[in-house]
């Protein structure tokens, strides 16, 4: 992106386009850069439906999953195995068809990645008795399908129990191995943040820390543009300096806690490109929350607002 005005005028002229018919200069500004030049972003990823992994799907089916992902510049699949049972083991049928759709996946497009996402609750991570089980998951997930990396999500995130996530987050970096990728799905909410010393140590665990940048219950763009801002500039800052940062904005149907014409992928996406032009912050790439809520909008607002920029 070679953009020559400041960082607040990119801003304005994205979220609110009618901008550029009252401003003569913004509008020279915004025609002379190459508008389709490639993306520096590669690795994007997107949340799949859990079905694709419990399912039976012939291999044309997968086959198109994968031409879709490609022809929207998604490296990284992030396959919805589901949550942990109560001690720490998981169901196979969970997970029945996932080594069909690596087998297709890789032969239709070896340059696609396959995550395995992983869930669970508050209760798990303080069952000191429960992380060597969730670890051997993660382990098998490595060793018997060859999985590129893993992605843990567990909530409600505290702030009084950090000794058990990290007792827990070292179990499983432990039992992957330090080159497989590990990334952790974490709150935005401001009042569920580590302290910077705890997110710093907890960090250390992982090559991605993704925060959820959705579920602010805001009902204006200004609102969750501070949401995101917020966010994504603490986590930067304390961040573990081998570890990088990789936004999940969303786009899926309204909830009491998110409002799709305030939180998608146009504003949020803007908000992320502003502070990366201001130098506030550098990310990895972007992940989406999700393949099952897109739509005809998500399509253009990801090409428009973050593939082509």
């Amino acid at each position: 992106m070679n953009w020559t005005f400041p960082a607040n005028a990119l801003k304005r002229a994205r979220v609110y386009p009618r901008l550029l018919l009252t401003t003569g200069v913004l509008l020279l500004c915004v025609m002379t850069p190459s508008a389709h030049a490639a993306s520096p972003y590669t690795t994007n990823g997107i949340f799949l439906d859990h079905g694709f992994d419990s399912n039976t799907m012939s291999d044309s089916q997968i086959q198109s999953v994968v031409l879709w992902l490609k022809k929207r510049q998604f490296t990284y699949q992030l396959h919805n195995i589901t949550a942990f049972n109560s001690d720490g083991t998981m169901n196979p049928a969970n997970y029945s068809q996932l080594a069909h759709w690596i087998q297709v996946s890789r032969a239709a497009d070896p340059s696609q990645k396959i995550i395995v996402y992983l869930s669970g609750t508050l209760a798990l991570v303080n069952t000191p008795s429960a992380w060597q089980n969730m670890a051997a998951v993660c382990q098998l997930f490595v060793a018997q399908y060859a999985v590129d990396g893993v992605n843990l999500d567990f909530e409600p995130y505290t702030t009084d129990n950090v000794a058990n996530y990290e007792g827990f987050f070292s179990a499983v970096r432990t039992a992957i191995g330090a080159s497989t990728q590990l990334s952790l799905d974490y709150t935005a909410d401001s009042a569920a943040q580590w302290t910077p010393a705890d997110f710093n140590a907890i960090s250390q665990y992982f090559d991605l820390m993704m925060p959820m940048l959705y579920d602010s219950s805001c009902r204006t763009v200004a609102c969750y543009g501070a949401f995101v801002d917020q966010a994504v500039i603490y986590d930067y800052a304390n961040k573990a300096s081998t570890t990088q940062i990789y936004p999940l904005i969303p786009t899926y149907a309204r909830s009491s806690t998110h409002d799709p014409s305030v939180e998608n992928i146009q504003v949020s996406a803007t908000e992320v490109l502003t502070l990366i032009a201001s130098g506030q912050v550098q990310i990895a790439d972007v992940g989406v929350w999700w393949y099952f809520g897109w739509n005809k909008s998500a399509d253009a607002d990801w090409r428009t607002y973050w593939l082509d920029q």
